[in-house]
Order: structure tokens, then sequence, then C-alpha cells
């Protein structure tokens, strides 16, 4: 993949001595980890020319302004303002976003109209911020008015309809919780259902090269408490909603349908940031 993308010379560091011998290579591939205990190690790697660079996982609520602030480093993760989870406005590291890492286990075809209109199930789990708790309470027993609505964080009353069941909808509420991103963005993309995002903050993936209009909709994390608002930033003509939902079924197509797809879109992103480019692939 990497040489058939421009003739790429790849390396991998582990070790200084290791990025040292590398000093040839068009990037170096770098990896830290979730607990955030790489940092001094990635410190310690030698500087390398800018246009050269490591290419550094990110997942790390913890920030570190030296490491942040090396222009030899470029960043790719879920988010690239998970160092800052307090702080929507916090400058984004310089890099790419990729998607959420599951894929989708169906697929509903944009031709056949779906079950319901918008959906969510998920748990509580949320750090720093009430959406998830929000659209709890907003959303209790709306699905009794409007049965196509069917939103429901856990603990359940009922009897609910499985995840996997409420991806067959128009839309699907991509709510932050833990974190900004979701692994629903990419399972509700497979899925061929709009995926809504409520997530202050958030960069959609390889915002770079692709161009999302049409495909997703982002609102505000305040509409989590008014329903009714939220409902009325969807669109609900048919014509429209089978277009976005083949636009977001093609998209995923391209870039997210398999791992071999979602490793490309990344090499292809990372090198147009390199490049400077914005313009969008697709």
């Amino acid at each position: 993949w990497i040489s058939e993308l421009g003739g790429w010379r790849e390396g991998r560091s582990r070790s200084p001595c290791e990025a040292q011998s590398n000093e040839t290579a068009d990037f170096v591939l770098q990896w830290g980890n979730h607990e955030c205990n790489e940092v001094k190690r990635m410190l310690g790697l030698p500087v390398r020319p800018v246009e050269r660079p490591y290419l550094a996982w990110w997942m790390c609520h913890n920030d570190s302004p030296e490491l942040r602030n090396r222009k030899d480093f470029i960043w790719f993760g879920f988010d690239l303002r998970d160092y800052n989870l307090g702080n929507n406005s916090a400058e984004p590291l310089r890099g790419v976003t990729l998607s959420s890492p599951r894929l989708a286990k169906s697929r509903f075809d944009p031709a056949v109209p779906p079950k319901y209109f918008l959906t969510f199930r998920g748990s509580i789990n949320q750090v720093g911020h009430s959406t998830r708790t929000d659209l709890s309470i907003s959303f209790k027993n709306f699905s009794k008015k409007r049965p196509d609505v069917q939103v429901h964080v856990s603990p359940f009353a009922g009897d609910v309809p499985s995840y996997w069941q409420l991806m067959n909808s128009s839309y699907v509420l991509v709510p932050r919780g833990h974190g900004r991103w979701s692994y629903r963005f990419g399972e509700s993309l497979g899925c061929c259902a709009i995926p809504v995002v409520m997530s202050d903050g958030w960069e959609l993936p390889l915002a770079n090269i692709i161009n999302w209009t049409g495909a997703v909709i982002v609102v505000e994390q305040s509409l989590a408490k008014d329903p009714e608002a939220l409902l009325q930033r969807l669109p609900t003509d048919t014509a429209t909603i089978r277009r976005m939902r083949e636009r977001a079924c093609a998209i995923n197509d391209q870039f997210f349908a398999t791992e071999q797809k979602r490793f490309r879109g990344f090499l292809l992103a990372t090198k147009a940031y390199l490049r400077g480019q914005t313009t969008a692939l697709t």
C-alpha cells in the first residue's frame, strides 16, 4: 500500500537508534498508546526533516505541549483534540482524523425505505458533558408519539430493538461519549444510514480528502435537550434522504468498507496533508 501511493519509503521506529537508521525514509511510523506512557520515549526520538516526518498515533487524554509542538511529527488518531476533552476549541493536532475502527455488520439498501427515521441505542458513558443524559431525558417516551423515532439510553425500559436493527434508519444519532469520537459513526455509515453527529469540536474523518456534504449532518450537542428542534434539522423528503444515504454508502465503499481501504484512505489523506492539499477526492 505504501509503495503504491507514490513510491514512499517507510520506516518503523521503536527506539532512537532505529529512528536514526531510518533517516532516509520518507516517513517513520511511530506508535504511542492509550495509557500515554510513550511520551517520554517519543520526545527522545531524534529530530527529523519536516518533509520526512514521524507519523505518530495519538490516543491520549493528557497534553504534552513539548511533543505536540514538534514540527517533525504528523499525528493520526480518532480525535485530534483528544488531548484536551474540556476545550472543544483547542488547537487540533497537525494531522489526520481516522474513522472509528469497527466495521458495520449490516447493510441496508438506500433504495428501500428504512424502518425508522431517527435512532440511537447506547449507554450513558460520558465524560465532561451531559449529552447522553440530555438525550435520555428529552426523548423519554418520545417513541410513543413517533414510533419511527427510537432513542434509547440504558438502562432500557421495556422491549427495545437491537443495536443493529436500529441501523435500518434514515438517520442515526452519533453523540459524543467517553471522548468526542464514536464507534457509531463508522458503523452507521457502513449501514448506509446518515450519521447525525452531536460532538462539538470533533473533526470528521479524512476531512482533507472527503467532501462530507450531503452524507453527514452535524448539529450542536445542545440539541440533545430539544427533540423537536433536532428533528427540524433533518430533511424529511424521501428523495433527499435517499441521495444522502447513497452518498454515505459511496463514501464508505470508497474509504472505509475494509481494513485495506481504511489504511489506503489514511495514507492518501496523510500524503495530501504533507503536500498542503485540502481538495476533496469525492
